[in-house]
């Protein structure tokens, strides 16, 4: 694909960008070559995995209390 079709093909939109699993955003950064488009697909990886740490660690919160409160601390 030349720079010139990968222009006037539209980029995947950010709402798409986020439903797509961690492989499929490692590859649109490997084709991709516009330094705009990089740091876009770039963001929506780290929002992503940041998203992932805040649930991650909300659960495990959820967890202790449910825990002590079934213990009756």
């Amino acid at each position: 694909m030349n720079n010139k079709n990968r222009r006037a093909n539209k980029t995947a939109s950010d709402a798409d960008l986020y439903k797509v699993s961690k492989s499929s955003i490692k590859e649109f950064i490997k084709k991709e070559r516009r330094h705009d488009e990089l740091d876009r697909l770039r963001e929506v990886q780290s929002q992503a995995r940041v998203w992932r740490r805040v649930v991650l660690f909300c659960g495990l919160l959820n967890l202790l209390l449910i825990s002590l409160a079934v213990w009756g601390l």
